[in-house]
């Protein structure tokens, strides 16, 4: 039984894919990089190909008109798979306990984290998903620079940290897991950095990479991503917060088969995730792509603002709304 690299609750996937190594689904891959001067995670390895089955396990199902069929199907296999993506604002702070409480209350199955930390918040945030059911966790929080805004997934079913050839590298705002579901499929958290780090540009280029390269087996990215689309995912007239560049992400993700989860639900809706402190205007810089083999599954596609009780603060626990995706069990 392996550990979530150092912070929270042990981690019953990883390489070893559960008690007594038994394997799993997924391809074994590197698990560690807490042990790297800078906490950085290693280079990826050359592996182009995330060679797990998305066929459900179990017993065969059972016939419809048995007196037992309802019976036999547990409750928990009939409601949707919730995957919830949500940047939580410099780690949570003092808000890391209600965050959990929302998280639950939202009924997560999956949870992606931007700006989750190794600081002491984070880590109590994480131990509190696993109390309510999301035990297996991976995360990029570097020890030597807790306070460093990094990515913490955590899942109700087993989790491996997918290497992928050509992802983002040592930058803790990348982590790819497959979730061995009983229908598996595999999450890319990210965080894409501000145009002012220099960093955005190879970023979204790696990104592109690894789509171009993935081999169709079920998958979607979900995070923030700040980006999107001129004149669509902005409140703003005259000129744009987004750039050409920004633009053509978007449509080259479109392009490789990776649909905005929001755009294919909704259309030309135009909601906001995020508001600029300074101007008061509304962007929508947290999304979700999903490859082609998972896009049948998708159901729903929502934003929904974290609340606290008799606050009618939209921002009282996070500056962002949370993505929150429905797929068929």
């Amino acid at each position: 039984m392996s550990r979530s690299n150092g912070a929270g609750p042990q981690a019953r996937g990883g390489a070893g894919g559960g008690p007594g190594g038994a394997r799993g689904p997924f391809p074994s891959s590197s698990n560690a990089h807490a042990d790297r001067p800078d906490g950085a995670q290693p280079p990826p390895v050359a592996r182009t190909r995330a060679s797990w089955s998305s066929a459900p396990p179990g017993p065969p199902p059972v016939p419809p008109d048995a007196p037992s069929a309802q019976a036999a199907i547990p409750p928990e296999a009939l409601r949707p798979v919730r995957v919830i993506a949500w940047n939580i604002r410099h780690g949570g702070g003092v808000r890391a306990a209600a965050i959990a409480a929302q998280l639950c209350r939202w009924r997560a199955d999956v949870v992606a984290l931007n700006e989750f930390r190794g600081t002491p918040p984070s880590r109590a945030l994480a131990e509190r998903l696993a109390e309510r059911g999301l035990v297996h966790q991976l995360h990029t929080a570097a020890p030597r620079a807790p306070a460093a805004n990094r990515l913490l997934v955590a899942s109700r079913w087993p989790i491996e940290r997918l290497v992928l050839r050509g992802a983002p590298e040592r930058t803790g705002r990348w982590l790819a897991a497959g979730i061995a579901a009983p229908r598996p499929f595999a999450v890319g958290a990210m965080h894409v950095p501000n145009r002012v780090t220099g960093l955005k540009w190879p970023f979204h280029a790696a990104v592109l990479r690894v789509v171009t390269r993935w081999d169709g087996l079920p998958a979607l990215l979900v995070g923030d991503t700040n980006t999107g689309r001129i004149g669509v995912d902005e409140a703003r007239s005259g000129l744009s917060g987004f750039n050409a560049r920004e633009d053509g992400w978007m449509v080259a993700l479109d392009t490789a088969g990776w649909r905005d989860a929001f755009r294919h639900l909704h259309g030309p809706r135009r909601e906001w995730t995020w508001y600029s402190p300074n101007m008061g205007t509304g962007y929508r810089l947290d999304q979700a792509f999903v490859n082609q083999a998972l896009l049948e599954r998708l159901r729903a596609a929502r934003h929904r603002w974290g609340r606290l009780p008799r606050s009618d603060r939209r921002d009282a626990l996070s500056d962002h709304a949370a993505l929150v995706l429905d797929l068929t069990p």
